[in-house]
Order: C-alpha cells, then structure tokens, then sequence
C-alpha cells in the first residue's frame, strides 16, 4: 500500500482561504460519480507506493514543496518473536534465572503441573483460552453418556451439559394436528406459517411436517372450484326488492368431494341446516356417518333405576376423533352450501336458494327453527289458525290447554293426524281454488305455497324435518320465567334465581337465556326454594314451577343428548308429570310446548334404538354465524355494493369449508 505514513498535509486554519487537500482519499471523497472499481476475489490493485503528481497521492497543490521525491520509511529492525520454554515433566517456564522445582526430582508433583498448567492458561489471550477450553470439552463430550456431565473443581463440582448436534427426527406436530388446531383457534394461514416455523426452530427441524406451508396454501383453495358467486334480486327488509351478491355450490357435486376428501365409506346421513344471523342467510350442512358414536354425559342421578336401561359410566364416553379430528355434528365439520348477506326470510327468497343449490337433488334430513321450518312447509307465522308444522292443531285449540288431548299422540294410534307433503300440497290446492285469499286461509290449514321440498305425499313433515330441540329447550324455560315466574314474584324476585347462578339474560329478540343458561336453571331448580325468593307470595306458589323445571330436566337428560339415556315408555310418564306442572302453572301453551307434549316421542320413533335428539339438534346451524366471522373478518367489506364484494364473499366461503373438511 502507498506509504500515507509519510505524506505532507497543508496547514488547517480558520481562514476562509484555507487550502483543501488533493491527496488521493480527499478527492476520491470529493469526487461525484466515482465509478466504484470491480475487483475479483484474490486480486490485488497495483498501485505504485511512491506518492508524487502522477498518481494523484500528494498533499496541497499550492504549497511548493517537492513530492516527487520519494519518501523513504527508515528501516526499522523487527523484534524477534518471544519463544516460551516449558518442562516436559512440570510444564513450568524454564530458562536462566528462572527456579525449575523439578530440576532435582525424578517425579513432580501432580499439585505442581495443576498450578504450572493454570498459570501457563491464565497468561494466554481470551481467543486462545477459548481454543483450549472449547479442544477439552470436545474431548470430554466424546466419553459422555447422556447430555450433561458432573465436573471437578478441587472444590465444589459444577455440571455441564451438552446440546447434541443431531436433529430431532421425530414430527411432534402431525399435519391433522396442526389443521385441527388451525379451526379451532380460527386464526390466519400466515399466522399457521410463522408458528410452524417458531415450532421447527425450537423443537427440530423435523418436528412439522415437511412442506406444512404449502399444504396450508393448498388447503385454504380445496373447494375453490366448487363454488360460484352471483348478482341476483332479493325481498329485503324494508319490503323492497335489492340486488344482493351470492356465494353458492352445486350441493351434490360438493358433497361427493367431502365425501372423498375425508374417505368416508358406507352409510351416512346429511343433516341440512339454514339460518340467519351475523347480516348473512346461511345453508349449510353436515355429514354423519353410520358408524359414529357421540359423547355420552352423566346424568344418571337424575334418574329413577326404572328410567335407565343400561348403565352409564360415571366418565364420559369420548369419540374417537384421531380421524376426523371433531365430531361430523360440530361446528368445525360444517360445510357452507350458500350464503347471501342481508335478505328477509321469505318464501321466495328461500325457494330461490334452495332451487339454485339443487337442494332437492340429494336425499337429506332438514334441522331449523319454527319461523323458517313453516315458510319451507308453505305455511303462514306461528300466530296463524293453525300453527304447527307437524300436525294441524287450531291455534285455539292449541292454547286451550284441556283440549290438547285432541291432537294426542300418546297411548293412541293417531299417526294420521301427523301433517304428510301430501296433506301440504292438497290445502295449497284448495288455498288457490279459494282465490289465494288470505282470509280464507284457515280452510287450507295456513297452507298459502307448495312445499319447497320434493317428497313423495306418504312422507310426513316429521320424517323430513327433525324437531329443533335446542330451540325447544329455549322456549320452555323463557316462557315458564318471563311469562310465568316474573309474573307471580315480580321481575326483581324472579331474577335473583338467575343471578344466584351466575346467569344473566341476552337482549337477542327480546330478553332471553341462552341454551347454556336454561340448562343449568333447569338443573338448578331446587335454588328457587329460597326464603327470599318467595317471601312475598309463599313456598307455595312456587311449587308447580319448580316440578315442571324438574319435568323437563328428566327429559332433557332421557333424550335431548345425542344418545338416548333410557326407553321411550319411560317417557310417557316424564311428559305426564309436566302436563300436570304445566296445568297447575296457569302459563299459556306456545307451539314449542306443544311440540314438547306431542312430537317427541314420534321423532324419537323414528331414531335408531340409541339415538337422541342432539344428533339432529341446530345447535352447529345457530354456531356458525359467530365461525364464520372470523373468517369474514379477514377478507371483509362494508360495502355490498362494492365491485369486490363478491370475490372476498367468495374467498371467505372457500376458506371456510375447505378448513372444516
């Protein structure tokens, strides 16, 4: 290199005439577009090392002083590198004037090579005693057994342990796993990605499965080919009719795909559900298989040794869920067949949907609330002359509560009074030859449409579409302790029962418990028996209520579970024991308590011998609202109208089903 040692610098002054440097490094800093010379690895630049006018290394230009004379660095004799003498025995420095303890022994002292060997280290640079430290522990992790190692220290040991350099070859997280975590927790596929990467680094290379993020890609787009998304009119609230966009899937087409893509094999049922909520209308479906058990819960203190007709384990039976990872009736094994955002539950609208998914194209069992079960039937509201789905009970018969027995089921062969499509489509028949006459409707038994489903007309309402148990679980307890209990305690007394549980209403249509809350009031009846409760009205008063709450939380335990926990006869005498209840009350008949009293044990006879209510309950239906708005909500849009909407409605829909295969 150029000898800059040597080289003669102008003088800095204050002055605004000061002289600037020309030595090679402050022009090439002063210097604007510089080119910036490539150099290959191992070549070196080849610059002169004398400093003179020709190579631009000289200082001020102006000052006159002669640099073409080179500037010879004096020779300066390098020291001889100092050479340490150690002894072979002791490892102590040897040399002149320095005492050798060992000169005089045969053997030294172990004591002495100990102290020699220390003080040699603690002399050597912090880089060599690194050297040495890191070359004797490689030594002594080659002798040992396991990972860690107790040490010597001449006084108390230390323990050092050593991390193996082999890579943990065993996958800790399967790519089910970590798919089955992905639904549950509902969060984002870059979210999936960054933790299977935290997890690869801290537990092994091999801990997730090779190429997870691409099969997280992958997954996300399963169904993107199935479904398609349109611009079509719909009856909004405000009684107009909107353009609204749709997401829909062939459902048939779909269904043989999820069928292939979980190898299901043999006989399986599909349970259709529909609803509204979260501004969306939802179709959506599950697929049971045959073989599939549910979970079984304890409840047999509840019930008398006649009611029980096999034993119940005090543990809950688990479903094997190391296929499937979540039962086929939960909410994570949804399948979405259409959705469209903020359109009224008419008649038309759902006709049209069900027509553009081809609905009726595939065999299944349908599961919804009363409002839309009587629009899918052709029939008016639950407030019309005759009410009920299943059979073709008056309204007014149906409140007077002594000629209930009319339309009784029980302990008589009456299945004819049960409502068929046939039956359906015979008062459509007679609604039209009326002249579509509204007020004339009551000679069609409410019928004003056909049945949006295709069955044959021997086919009752019943067979087709189950009873919503979770909504008849609602209607009960609301009814019995907003139109019963506040009524007689008073709105302040009634809601210290709740409170006491820890249970407060919602504001959804009215003030309400959800189901969580109604099955623990109803397990928590005897808590009415509080002195401070009835202190107003007496003990009582309060006794028929607290005998139709344990009424029905004997029903609820025989049969409201996805398993039956006892025979049909022992039913007969649980729905008994709530007419009477019920009778002595004083509350109103509604169409859920109804459908309570007079089509449970139908529908339970046409389940198989173990089945329950809760196999077909809406519960999943009512649930994917709030599942579906975390999937919303990372493509969502306020805007209906935007040119966008459909294709982010779209991508959410996708996403949705593909994650719950």
């Amino acid at each position: 290199m150029p000898n800059y040692a040597d080289i003669l610098l102008p003088k800095v002054t204050r002055s605004e005439n000061s002289i600037d440097c020309n030595c090679y490094i402050c022009l090439r800093a002063r210097c604007i577009n510089h080119s910036k010379n490539q150099f290959v690895l191992g070549q070196k630049r080849n610059l002169n090392n004398n400093i003179d006018k020709l190579n631009g290394l000289y200082g001020s230009s102006t000052q006159k002083i002669n640099y073409t004379k080179t500037v010879n660095k004096p020779n300066v004799k390098r020291s001889a590198k100092k050479v340490i003498k150690l002894c072979e025995k002791c490892f102590q420095k040897i040399g002149n004037g320095l005492n050798h303890s060992c000169a005089h022994t045969c053997e030294p002292q172990t004591h002495t090579i100990r102290q020699n060997v220390m003080k040699l280290v603690n002399e050597l640079p912090d880089k060599q005693k690194e050297h040495v430290a890191s070359s004797i522990l490689k030594d002594i992790s080659n002798k040992v057994v396991g990972d860690s190692m107790r040490l010597s220290t001449g006084g108390r040991g230390k323990t050092i342990y050593f991390k193996t350099n082999e890579p943990n070859d065993k996958i800790l997280f399967s790519t089910g796993d970590l798919d089955s975590f992905h639904v549950n927790s509902a969060v984002s596929t870059n979210h999936m990605r960054k933790m299977s990467s935290f997890i690869r680094k801290t537990a092994g290379r091999k801990s997730v499965p090779v190429k997870y993020e691409q099969h997280i890609r992958d997954r996300s787009h399963l169904l993107d080919t199935f479904y398609q998304k349109g611009l079509f009119e719909f009856e909004t609230a405000d009684g107009n009719y909107q353009t609204r966009p749709v997401v829909w899937a062939n459902v048939n087409e779909l269904l043989e795909e999820v069928l292939k893509e979980r190898n299901l094999i043999g006989y399986y049922v599909v349970k259709v559900m529909a609803d509204g909520g979260q501004g969306f209308f939802k179709v959506s479906m599950s697929i049971i298989p045959d073989s599939e058990n549910g979970t079984v819960e304890d409840y047999s203190d509840s019930l008398s040794n006649e009611d029980i007709i096999y034993n119940i384990s005090s543990k809950k039976r688990k479903f094997n869920q190391e296929k499937l990872g979540y039962k086929s009736t939960s909410v994570k094994k949804l399948i979405m067949i259409c959705i469209v955002p903020d359109i009224k539950e008419t008649y038309n609208n759902i006709k049209f949907l069900f027509d553009l998914v081809k609905l009726n194209e595939v065999s299944f069992k349908f599961v919804s609330d009363f409002k839309l079960l009587l629009i899918i039937n052709g029939q008016q509201t639950a407030t019309s002359m005759f009410p009920c789905p299943y059979c073709s009970i008056s309204l007014k018969d149906l409140r007077n509560f002594h000629k209930i027995a009319d339309c009784q089921i029980l302990g008589h062969d009456k299945s004819k009074s049960l409502k068929t499509y046939g039956d359906l489509k015979q008062d459509c028949a007679k609604y039209v030859s009326l002249g579509k006459s509204k007020k004339m409707s009551k000679e069609s038994h409410s019928v004003i449409n056909e049945p949006i489903f295709y069955e044959d007309k021997d086919v009752k309402v019943l067979e087709k579409c189950y009873i919503p148990e979770l909504h008849l679980l609602q209607g009960f307890v609301n009814h019995l302790f907003w139109n019963g209990l506040v009524l007689v305690l008073g709105r302040e007394k009634a809601l210290i029962w709740p409170l006491k549980l820890k249970i407060i209403s919602k504001n959804y249509h009215g003030e309400i418990f959800e189901g969580n809350a109604c099955r623990k009031l109803l397990k928590e009846a005897d808590a009415l028996c509080d002195k401070i409760i009835y202190e107003n009205v007496g003990i009582l008063a309060l006794v028929p209520f607290i005998s139709a709450f344990k009424a029905m939380n004997k029903m609820v335990n025989l049969c409201f579970s996805t398993e039956r926990r006892g025979s049909i006869d022992a039913l007969d005498k649980i729905i008994e024991e709530l007419k009477k209840a019920l009778l002595a009350t004083g509350v109103s008949i509604t169409l859920k308590i109804h459908v309570l009293l007079e089509h449970v044990k139908p529908t339970l006879s046409l389940l198989k011998n173990s089945e329950g209510l809760g196999k077909w309950s809406e519960q999943a239906g009512e649930s994917v609202h709030r599942e579906f708005l975390s999937f919303w909500e990372k493509h969502k849009i306020n805007l209906i109208n935007d040119p966008s909407y459909s294709q982010r409605l779209k991508a959410a829909t996708v996403q949705f089903s593909s994650f719950h295969i």
